[in-house]
């Protein structure tokens, strides 16, 4: 929690907001890496195993409840979506001549309402790509998974006027490693180069393609200066970064509760049912 360029005012300041509570305390363990899941509990010799009793994982740690525990799929789903929501709505509303389209696979980028004299340069590009650029499984994922995965970025932003487009990913995951920020935006980036350049190729050299990933720490890290970054050159002001990023903590630490909460539910449910 000592980390530079963390985000730690912002997250202070919403820590302040936050009524003295059950959730509050359970946020308070979060950020001290000390929320009592069965893997610290059996460190702590209070349980024989650190087993998730909802999955069957070894070892039922604070990051495997917010962000592995396929039990939970859904609840992680939903605070993805609440918070990347936040933010792709700001930069619709704030970005000054940006447009925002979220989830759009190639279909959906065919029928896009395109202004007339950028017709001619987007259908083409439409038309130069096909769904095996729409694949984002690599060998490794094909192999665990069954099908085809579809590249479908949480959003696209599009500057018709300036004739920019955006690659939109929003990731919220653990932030316990230093490196947590840079390892998933490298990932998310390479994940999606391929169909970044082909676009890139396919539309004129005005043009240009680029990948902008949004990043944040389950305990409401994010790296202010990229953020800053990618969110000036979507058209916020820096006014508005900063309220955004306000905003953004708070529920940040509002779907880490959650999530908790679903876990809580669905024990109760397990032991009802026994």
């Amino acid at each position: 929690m000592m980390r530079t360029d963390q985000g730690r005012q912002v997250l202070g300041a919403a820590l302040h907001t936050m009524r003295t509570d059950a959730a509050k305390r359970r946020v308070l363990q979060t950020l001290a890496g000390a929320y009592p899941g069965n893997a610290l509990l059996c460190t702590w010799k209070l349980r024989a195993s650190g087993s998730c009793d909802l999955c069957g994982c070894p070892a039922e740690t604070q990051a495997h409840i917010q962000c592995v525990c396929p039990a939970l799929k859904r609840a992680r789903i939903a605070a993805h979506h609440n918070l990347a929501g936040m933010t792709f709505d700001y930069i619709a509303t704030r970005g000054q001549g940006w447009k925002v389209y979220r989830e759009l696979t190639l279909v959906g980028l065919q029928g896009l309402p395109v202004p007339e004299d950028a017709m001619q340069d987007w259908y083409r590009m439409c038309d130069e790509l096909n769904d095996e650029d729409l694949e984002t499984a690599t060998e490794a994922e094909r192999a665990l998974t069954s099908g085809i995965r579809r590249k479908r970025p949480d959003a696209w932003a599009v500057h018709w006027g300036r004739r920019r487009v955006r690659i939109l990913e929003f990731t919220r995951c653990n932030d316990y490693r230093a490196d947590w920020s840079e390892t998933t935006e490298d990932y998310k980036t390479e994940r999606y180069r391929p169909l970044r350049d082909k676009m890139a190729a396919a539309l004129p050299p005005e043009w240009t393609v680029e990948i902008v990933c949004f990043t944040i720490g389950i305990r409401g890290s994010y790296a202010e200066n990229q953020w800053a970054a990618s969110l000036t050159a979507l058209g916020v002001p820096a006014a508005g970064v900063s309220r955004l990023m306000a905003t953004l903590v708070s529920g940040c630490l509002t779907e880490l509760n959650e999530l908790y909460s679903v876990r809580s539910t669905a024990l109760r449910q397990r032991d009802n049912a026994q």
